[in-house]
């Protein structure tokens, strides 16, 4: 049970309703035009924002052009996937030397130890 959710309740399906709902909630969209808040002022902002100085030194604020670049390419989305396509299909060969053998062994090796009290044990 998700807490603050029924048992057996869509999860999924809440979340794209809740998701329409904002993106064609009237009300939301009639405050922000109201307060002049359209596409050419957040892309005019946008645009101030990847030119942003620090006030003190009157350098470039890299940190805010950086989000302000990276959402500017989520805008016109161009921001590759987050998401690994794999296939499964796909073959993979990995040469596996004796340099990573004794890694692999020594990693196994530590895993094993443990220690309880200053004492050393092992499986």
């Amino acid at each position: 049970m998700e807490a603050g959710f029924a048992p057996g309740e869509d999860l999924r399906a809440r979340a794209l309703s809740s998701l329409r709902r904002f993106s064609s909630n009237e009300h939301l969209q009639a405050a922000l035009h109201k307060q002049g808040i359209d596409y050419d002022r957040i892309a005019q902002k946008l645009s101030d924002l990847m030119e942003a100085t620090e006030p003190k030194y009157g350098k470039p604020d890299n940190p805010s052009q950086l989000k302000a670049i990276e959402l500017a390419i989520k805008v016109h989305d161009a921001m590759p996937s987050s998401k690994i396509q794999i296939d499964r299909h796909d073959r993979h060969e990995f040469v596996v030397t004796d340099e990573i053998r004794e890694r692999i062994r020594k990693a196994r090796q530590i895993e094993a130890e443990v220690i309880v009290d200053g004492n050393k044990l092992t499986e």
